[in-house]
């Protein structure tokens, strides 16, 4: 599972977390696992291949929300019209 998550995320702090989680999950609801559709080992990997995923793109979207900030932040700073000409 840390493997999977790590290979996605490329970070151990977060592939950990993934692991943490992916077992919290199972724990509180066992049934979601069902034998009949896998072996748990399989099951307990797409999970935290799945979550490691999400956790990569909301940092993917935040990446670029702050990417937009900065540039609107940016464009206003060098805009001529708001350069204070008074020196004050």
């Amino acid at each position: 599972m840390y493997a999977t998550a790590y290979r996605v995320l490329g970070d151990r702090a977060a592939a950990q977390d993934v692991v943490q989680d992916v077992f919290a999950r199972l724990w509180r609801a066992p049934r979601a696992y069902d034998p009949a559709r896998g072996d748990l080992a399989t099951y307990l990997r797409l999970r935290a291949r799945s979550r490691a995923v999400d956790l990569w793109r909301e940092g993917e979207v935040r990446g670029r929300a702050a990417a937009r900030l900065r540039s609107v932040f940016d464009a206003r700073s060098t805009d001529p019209a708001e350069v204070d000409h008074d020196g004050g």
